[in-house]
């Protein structure tokens, strides 16, 4: 059993499984069938390649919201998609 089913919060369970399973929302990359009509494609909007889990990672544009953070550490990746998904749900 992975060690994040151990976790005591859900939210936190449920984001770590949708990281490991590729299946984090708002990245085209993974959800081909969900982007196929936007007028971005499958592509960053700041930087034009195709926007995947781990380019959403390491893109220059999203530097500030991993300012702070370790990408090596899994509660840190954990924490900056929160970030990431509260920018994106606002937008």
């Amino acid at each position: 059993m992975k060690d994040y089913f151990n976790d005591r919060n859900l939210s936190n369970t449920r984001l770590k499984f949708k990281i490991c399973s590729k299946m984090v929302d708002k990245i085209p990359g993974h959800c081909r069938n969900r982007y196929k009509y936007h007028e971005e494609g499958f592509n960053c909007t700041e930087c034009k390649i195709e926007m995947t889990q781990q380019h959403c990672t390491i893109c220059p544009a999203r530097a500030n919201i991993r300012e702070d953070l370790d990408m090596s550490s899994f509660d840190d990746v954990v924490t900056y998609f929160k970030r990431y998904l509260t920018i994106e749900k606002n937008k």
